[in-house]
């Protein structure tokens, strides 16, 4: 287990070395010319960078806005139709209920002009 772990422990050694040292090579050789441009390239490339996620960013957020906008109208849109339904509820049962007075208000005429009828013609006298 200890061996494993030296090794282990050399291996990342080395690898942190090489790293070190080729970047040391990188930063004293970045003195020339060339390695000023290629750092205005690449400052230039993050710029590029940063702007188009600073668009990304506005337009995320101005999408975030739209779907608010949309779910607040969603949001009034059923309210508004569970309003109409008990409203429309309420109206069929009123023209529900105006119907049966009305059929109500017609037997009760039939009949009372049937008895009217029967009357005058002596169905209920007792001779």
């Amino acid at each position: 287990f200890l061996r494993d772990d030296e090794h282990h422990h050399r291996r990342c050694h080395n690898n942190n070395s090489h790293f070190i040292n080729d970047r040391k090579r990188t930063m004293s050789s970045g003195t020339g010319y060339g390695s000023q441009d290629r750092l205005i390239a690449v400052q230039n490339q993050v710029e590029e960078v940063k702007t188009a996620m600073k668009h990304n960013i506005d337009k995320t957020l101005a999408r975030g806005e739209k779907l608010d906008q949309i779910e607040t109208r969603a949001e009034g849109l059923a309210e508004s139709s569970s309003l109409f339904a008990n409203k429309s509820k309420k109206l069929h049962w009123t023209m529900r209920m105006r119907a049966y007075r009305n059929l109500a208000i017609i037997i009760f005429i039939i009949v009372s002009v049937l008895l009217l009828i029967l009357w005058a013609a002596g169905a209920f006298n007792s001779n």
